[in-house]
């Protein structure tokens, strides 16, 4: 996640490039940046929610969705 930003670069950078004044290059930038921290909020919280699977339950994933997540992302 931490190497989004560098990677996309070359996609955002022109996006930036083109806002209308400083304050939009300014939101612009924010909205593109992947800082590690980030990601390891969202960890955290995941973890702190009993993982993954506790999260997505109690937001009303239903088990059968829940088999076509875990299928699709080890495939």
């Amino acid at each position: 996640y931490a190497q989004s930003e560098h990677n996309l670069r070359e996609l955002t950078q022109p996006w930036i490039d083109d806002a209308a004044d400083e304050h939009e290059r300014a939101r612009r930038q924010l909205v593109s940046a992947t800082p590690a921290a980030a990601m390891e909020g969202v960890l955290k919280e995941l973890e702190g929610r009993g993982g993954v699977e506790a999260y997505l339950i109690a937001a009303g994933v239903r088990a059968a969705e829940l088999a076509a997540i875990r299928a699709r992302l080890r495939a």
